[in-house]
């Protein structure tokens, strides 16, 4: 059973660490950001262990305070969603499984059981129905900014009549 909490904590930690590396490598003034901020940047990282997305935060700039405006780069934006799916499979699955095994063990499952696999199930399915949503807008955008950007594409500058 302990596995079962402990492999999502060291996923979110592993990727954690790959998206730290990442950001770090490609501005050292990310560094120095974590290293001048390290009690936001240790609250952050340890709530993200059960939730990768968390680390947002970083770059969230809540309530205008400079401690949270890490500056994420944009990919880094979709791999802390898409690494959230990972998250939400890593929690969901196993505990539907357990739920299962549960519901197969008792002979009469009660309404509370059968409320439990309901509420996991959909929480799985709105999971990745997020995910997918979130990453086919991205996709679509990215795409949208190309034609405008492409010589012959959509031009920034339309004009409206009015009547």
């Amino acid at each position: 059973m302990l596995a079962f909490t402990a492999a999502p904590m060291v996923a979110n930690l592993a990727i954690m660490l790959y998206i730290f590396s990442i950001e770090v490598a490609r501005e050292q003034g990310k560094g120095k950001f974590l290293l001048d901020n390290t009690l936001v940047s240790t609250l952050v990282t340890l709530l993200a262990l059960t939730n990768v997305e968390v680390l947002e935060i970083l770059d969230s700039k809540i309530f205008n305070n400079w401690r949270f405006s890490m500056g994420w780069h944009a990919t880094t934006h979709v791999r802390l969603k898409s690494f959230g799916l990972v998250g939400n499979l890593l929690e969901n699955i196993p505990q539907l499984i357990i739920q299962g095994i549960y519901l197969n063990l008792i002979q009469k499952a009660s309404g509370v059981a059968i409320a439990s696999i309901a509420a996991s199930a959909l929480s799985l399915l709105f999971g990745i129905v997020r995910k997918l949503l979130l990453f086919i807008v991205v996709r679509f955008d990215k795409e949208h900014n190309m034609q405008a950007k492409a010589p012959g594409g959509v031009s920034e500058d339309i004009e409206v009549e009015t009547i």
